[in-house]
């Protein structure tokens, strides 16, 4: 038997390498799309990158409702079935089953835009296009990093991540030569999210074995739980869906190009504050320490505001030479958006720790609610905040930040987590 000391040591290595596995995965994720940006730019040109950008946020609100709350509530449940392998199998299958009957509701939507084009046009999308990334987010929901994440062997996705993201890259570069290539992007996506799930579906029957399911009612209660918290995200997957539509409304193709890029630039910064709340979810969902998540805390923060600050610093003095002189003011928006990184790097944590130590799921809903509420305020006010239609979407997404922030950490505090 280990004595406490050494059982501490094990702990916090073992923390680590979930930290480092989940930060190198979500980091490959994130530099692919960095990494071709450029090449698309340059290729297809800013309008109809902005296009492609449109039609991606809509593949992530595809992502979101398969995953349906799978990936935060599923990493529980395997954390507490590890030892069990045929308890794990048929909660495996079971998640899967269900996942297929959502995509198929997403094949019903499909069929229904394809009866009314109108609709379609009317919001400036393209419906093959609109499949194609559709399809893309259903394959990406299909990744089981829940799993990996519960048993906590997230490192052995991370060569398959890397190779597949490296095949994304490749696939673009030589499919995409010249403006009408535009149709080339979703196939080399999809190419790469194939061979990195059938990885994964290695992965998994060498941990697992060939996925059951679990009796009828049971599956319903599985389903009920994970849709508590899907209900708890309903609004921000509106939001994510909705956004990208709000910016094309009031900046063009061209705007929507901008805010991808800056979003994607904050993704970058994110990742480790995400990666060090989704690192301790095992850990939490076994024991749950107040000293522990107050420290985690209290490091995301002041990282989070170092990296703000470093960051309005580079572009303040850097980006008239990294920048070109026509998109120099793609760097004033990214100033303002890195805002959002403050609250961004305690939600996550907060949320997780209302989730699943507390359980209180309406308040993760209610803080939503908050969030929304800021949206619609920043933009009533953002008229005469702002004479720059995007600046003013940009602020009201910061504000939404902000009021989930500001609404967790009160549960947070109130419930005695924090």
């Amino acid at each position: 038997m280990l004595s406490p000391l050494r059982q501490r040591l094990v702990g916090q290595r073992q923390l680590l390498l979930n930290f480092v596995s989940l930060s190198s995965i979500n980091l490959l994720n994130l530099l692919a799309p960095v990494i071709v940006i450029p090449w698309l730019l340059h290729t297809l040109g800013v309008r109809q990158y902005g296009v492609i950008a449109l039609h991606q946020y809509l593949g992530q609100f595809v992502l979101m409702w398969v995953d349906f709350g799978f990936n935060t509530w599923a990493v529980n449940e395997v954390a507490g079935r590890a030892q069990d392998r045929r308890a794990l199998a048929a909660l495996v299958g079971s998640i899967y089953l269900i996942k297929l009957a959502l995509c198929a509701v997403v094949v019903l939507a499909l069929g229904v835009l394809a009866l009314n084009p109108q609709w379609v046009a009317a919001a400036g999308l393209n419906l093959p296009l609109l499949a194609a990334f559709a399809a893309l987010g259903a394959l990406n929901s299909f990744y089981p990093g829940w799993l990996f994440q519960g048993l906590e062997r997230i490192h052995a996705l991370i060569v398959p991540t890397a190779l597949a993201r490296l095949g994304t890259v490749a696939l673009v570069f030589v499919l995409v030569r010249q403006p009408g290539d535009m149709w080339a992007v979703p196939v080399a996506y999809l190419a790469s999210s194939v061979l990195l799930d059938f990885s994964a579906a290695r992965q998994l029957l060498r941990s697992v074995g060939w996925p059951t399911l679990l009796p009828w009612r049971q599956m319903v209660t599985v389903a009920q739980h994970a849709g508590q918290v899907f209900g708890s995200r309903l609004i921000i997957m509106i939001y994510v869906a909705c956004s990208p539509l709000l910016v094309r409304a009031a900046a063009g193709a061209e705007g929507v190009a901008i805010y991808s890029l800056c979003e994607k630039a904050i993704g970058l910064c994110r990742v480790p504050f995400d990666m060090l709340a989704n690192a301790a979810y095992p850990r939490l969902a076994r024991e749950y320490r107040k000293t522990f998540a107050q420290r985690l805390l209290q490091l995301q923060l002041g990282a989070a505001l170092a990296v703000v600050l470093l960051l309005t610093a580079a572009l303040h003095f850097a980006g008239p030479y990294l920048l070109p002189a026509d998109w120099a003011h793609a760097g004033n928006y990214l100033m303002l958006y890195s805002l959002a990184l403050i609250p961004i790097a305690a939600h996550s944590f907060m949320g997780t720790c209302v989730l699943l130590v507390h359980g209180k799921r309406w308040a993760l809903s209610l803080s939503i609610v908050v969030g929304l509420a800021a949206y619609i305020v920043a933009w009533s006010a953002g008229g005469w905040l702002w004479e720059d239609p995007l600046a003013r979407v940009i602020t009201a997404m910061v504000m939404v930040e902000f009021g989930i922030c500001a609404s967790r950490y009160f549960h947070s505090r109130k419930s005695g987590l924090i």
